[in-house]
């Protein structure tokens, strides 16, 4: 089931709000109320969509994730398709259109959000299960080698 173009919409706005709050503000000084006016909507629409600003930036780092996962698997693939040069250049590309708010996001004290940690986890399971599939001496653990 996908989802109303309002309800798209208006995440997007508090999103993109977000984003452009933290280029000048840290989180901590960050509120709702801040996050609405610049927004334009009201505090019942924000709570209709997030539970509070941590939600909105839990959100964000989950699509980013999800972005590097799906960069991740298509890197490991194009291993094995000797097609790698044209694969790491595409990450690169996309990764590079979204390195402004990655900065950001990667420059928020709180833990909970951690871009590093989210990213780091992505690539030792991306890691662990290709090396898995391959053949190889058994001098490493495949755990190690991830």
């Amino acid at each position: 089931m996908s989802k109303d173009k309002r309800v798209i919409k208006t995440e997007k706005l508090i999103t993109e709000t977000m984003m452009r709050l933290l280029t000048t503000t840290s989180i901590s000084k960050i509120t709702v109320k801040k996050i609405c006016d610049q927004a334009l909507i009201s505090k019942s629409t924000f709570y209709d969509h997030y539970v509070d600003k941590f939600d909105v930036i839990e959100k964000i780092v989950d699509v980013y994730a999800m972005q590097f996962n799906c960069e991740i698997q298509q890197r490991f693939e194009a291993v094995q398709q000797k097609n790698t040069f044209e694969i790491f250049n595409k990450i690169i590309k996309d990764m590079a259109n979204q390195d402004s708010d990655l900065l950001i996001l990667m420059s928020l004290e709180q833990d909970v959000h951690r871009v590093q940690d989210r990213f780091h986890k992505i690539l030792y399971d991306n890691a662990h299960a290709f090396l898995s599939k391959q053949k190889m001496n058994n001098r490493f653990s495949v755990g190690f080698l991830s």
